[in-house]
């Protein structure tokens, strides 16, 4: 299965130390040269160390920098989110991370799987690669790497989480 990212997911897996599970679920991760430049020479600027993560990823080529000559014309989103879209659409991926709720509802209404990165924890725990613990504190260690949860939405990833186990648990 192959993918397209945005900024966002990719830095925050990295901060968390768990880029690694993209590995898990896909086969190869494509970012346009907008999303390079924001997380990797932005990144370097500001000594972000987790940028090293990500830039071993690209030696590995398991992350790769593609153009894109689509240009989606939507302006409430950043340029990044635009043209990771515009990528999906011109390398005909369906799979989208992203965490911008703008972005996501554009990817989704052009018939994409938009997939954030709370939601890739829940897929790595369907899939029974993370357990319940690991899920949790992996939702725990993103939202203290200034990942935006709210409260709310925090208390739903974790009922999810369970709901989840427990159905599983059942069968």
């Amino acid at each position: 299965m192959l993918a397209v990212s945005d900024s966002t997911p990719l830095i925050h897996l990295a901060k968390i130390k768990k880029i690694d599970l993209l590995k898990v679920l896909f086969k190869k991760i494509y970012i346009p040269n907008e999303v390079y430049q924001e997380v990797v020479i932005n990144g370097k600027e500001k000594s972000q160390n987790e940028i090293f993560l990500i830039e071993e990823k690209l030696k590995e080529k398991f992350i790769e920098i593609k153009e894109t000559s689509l240009n989606l014309e939507v302006n409430n989103i950043h340029i990044g989110e635009r043209k990771a879209i515009n990528l999906c659409q011109e390398l005909k991926i369906k799979n989208l991370l992203i965490d911008d709720k703008d972005g996501y509802n554009i990817a989704e209404i052009l018939g994409l799987n938009p997939i954030r990165t709370t939601g890739l924890f829940l897929i790595l725990l369907d899939k029974n690669i993370i357990n319940l613990d690991e899920y949790e504190k992996s939702l725990k260690e993103l939202s203290e790497s200034r990942y935006f949860i709210d409260a709310e939405t925090y208390q739903r990833l974790i009922t999810a989480g369970r709901n989840k186990m427990h159905s599983k648990n059942k069968n």
